[in-house]
């Protein structure tokens, strides 16, 4: 697969060049699929730039935030791993990108942590969180009880 091609057809499927600079949803959303299809496919950002108009860092952005485009764009991005028969898996949903990249995201970071790191991280930050977020959790609980009761 060309990047010359991969822009072609998505201008194709989304009606628009999808290179043009605006700050349009479906636009940036646009760029996103080419730019995830394109990195997965094993293009550099130096490769892409020139087909999307963006910045080193802003290729990056678009990757990395994948997760917020639209189920259409999945429809566009799922068709164009069958158009070109690309060696990569279809995505099912939006929700799952949502989910398996942050959590991909998260163990990444984690594994990189050493040993002591690691140590530190669970004792003075994850088990702090984990409380908080319970205590939160609890007051929102007791919030929506009040707010019910109010109302009837």
């Amino acid at each position: 697969m060309e990047l010359s091609e991969l822009k072609y057809v998505l201008d194709k499927m989304y009606g628009f060049d999808i290179s043009r600079k605006t700050r349009i949803r479906s636009t940036v959303y646009a760029k996103k699929v080419f730019i995830q299809l394109a990195k997965n496919f094993g293009y550099g950002w130096t490769e892409m730039k020139p087909f999307v108009a963006l910045t080193h860092d802003n290729c990056i952005f678009h990757y990395k935030s994948f997760g917020d485009i639209k189920t259409e764009d999945l429809v566009i991005y799922n068709a164009c791993i069958d158009y070109f028969n690309l060696p990569m898996e279809k995505i099912p949903a939006v929700e799952s990108i949502n989910e398996s990249t942050l959590l991909r995201n998260v163990i990444f970071k984690i594994k990189g942590l050493g040993r002591k790191d690691l140590k530190y991280f669970d004792k003075k930050v994850l088990d702090v969180f984990l409380a908080k977020l319970k205590y939160e959790k609890e007051i929102y609980e007791l919030n929506c009880k009040i707010t019910s009761e109010n109302k009837v």
